[in-house]
């Protein structure tokens, strides 16, 4: 019994794990989304990753690019922002809310 009473404990460990990267996951693209909205909300339409950045940087809260867009592609994903190939830029999809989008994407 004690060696399966381990082995228990160590898959409990591994998901808690899993549960809290997928938290921080799920942290950071929210973060991001609030950030975009925010630049929306100055009266900028078309954004950019680096307008984030800067958003970021001003909130004392620094990203690098790289992550702003990863980010970004999870948000399009969700069909909460939207990219306009011919500007290369991005846009806040207004007829769904984050919160929406989340639960649609897990199925509630």
């Amino acid at each position: 019994m004690p060696k399966m009473s381990n082995r228990i404990h160590r898959i409990s460990r591994f998901f808690s794990l899993i549960y809290a990267v997928m938290g921080e996951e799920r942290r950071l693209t929210r973060m991001i989304y609030d950030a975009f909205v925010a630049v929306v909300e100055t009266g900028t339409e078309e954004i950019r990753p680096g307008h984030v950045v800067q958003y970021m940087r001003e909130q004392n809260n620094p990203l690098g690019i790289w992550n702003v867009n990863g980010e970004f592609s999870k948000l399009r994903d969700m069909g909460v922002i939207e990219l306009d190939e011919a500007t290369a830029t991005w846009r806040l999809v207004r007829s769904l809310s984050y919160e929406d989008a989340e639960e649609r994407l897990n199925g509630r």
